[in-house]
């Protein structure tokens, strides 16, 4: 149904997109925004879960940036800059 809407261009942000080992509704939703042609920003506290979603979106010729945040922490005061 997203691919109907046609994302190309548009950017959007995933939070909790690693998941938990790679699956669940965070990686589902990269890839069907992705699928949709959406640029996506994939945050996740998890560097590694987030690097890993981003890779398979480009794997699959998709756009994706990993980006490490946590949005609970209120120790730094703010997220980083996308």
């Amino acid at each position: 149904m997203l691919s109907r809407i046609g994302l190309a261009g548009k950017v959007a942000i995933i939070i909790g997109a690693g998941g938990i080992g790679g699956e669940g509704i965070g990686p589902s939703t990269c890839s069907l925004l992705a699928e949709a042609g959406a640029n996506l920003v994939a945050v996740d506290v998890d560097q590694s879960r987030a690097q890993a979603v981003a890779e398979e979106i480009r794997r699959t010729g998709g756009r994706a940036r990993p980006v490490v945040a946590d949005k609970g922490s209120t120790s730094s005061g703010r997220c980083p800059t996308i």
